[in-house]
């Protein structure tokens, strides 16, 4: 190519580069060989909104909140259940049990809004991890995941959002036996702390959030 030419296609590129790009080399328009155009595949875009949540309680089955050992001591199925055992609220008619006159057996949760702005079907949306934040605002402990429903219908969620489509998530987690075991500037039975949730799918990048303090549930009297 003789600097003539070479001059004009540089300027040829200028004048397209807002749009599409080029490879200098060929000769023609974009629909010739050496030219190279940009395009960009549809994706989704997820965005995360915080509504409300607490940390639970576990003042009456201390057995069923999460620990530094790396979970509740109660067996497999409690965990999924907290509240049940000897602590579970009483039926109409019954006493309190072995529970004092309290129920404060009472499972950590949160609301949170997904919306979908992007340009194509979110698919294989799921909670990566639930991090509890410390003193310091870094991750001290990542308390476990339990389910999730759809707060608006109480029914499953299927881990796809549609462009444009939005959905309220009610989700249930292991909440800290003791909060001070992990920030330790705050009491045991009324404290509280950020959390920082990392929301995934299965064709975009995690969305992370951190949310505003949550705290623990105080005894409820029955």
């Amino acid at each position: 190519m003789n600097t003539t030419r070479f001059m004009t296609a540089l300027a040829l590129c200028a004048a397209t580069l807002t749009t599409t790009g080029c490879l200098l080399g060929g000769e023609g328009g974009p629909n010739t060989p050496g030219w190279e155009v940009e395009e960009n595949d549809p994706a989704p875009d997820l965005e995360a909104i915080f509504l409300s949540g607490h940390l639970g309680g576990y003042a009456d089955c201390p057995d069923e909140g999460y620990t530094e050992a790396g979970g509740a001591s109660s067996d497999e199925d409690s965990r999924g259940a907290p509240g049940a055992g000897d602590c579970a609220p009483p039926e109409p008619g019954e006493d309190s049990g072995g529970c004092g006159g309290f129920w404060g057996c009472e499972g950590a949760q949160f609301t949170l809004k997904l919306v979908n702005n992007g340009e194509a079907k979110a698919v294989g949306i799921s909670f990566e991890s639930i991090g509890l934040l410390g003193d310091d605002g870094d991750v001290a402990a990542i308390l476990p995941f339990i389910g999730m429903t759809d707060a608006m219908s109480g029914g499953d969620f299927d881990g796809e959002l549609e462009v444009g489509e939005e959905v309220t998530l009610r989700v249930e987690f292991l909440g800290p036996e003791d909060i001070s075991e992990f920030v330790p500037s705050q009491n045991r039975w009324s404290g509280g702390a950020a959390l920082e949730i990392t929301v995934g799918a299965d064709n975009q990048d995690d969305v992370v959030i951190k949310t505003k303090e949550v705290y623990v549930m105080s005894n409820i009297a029955t």
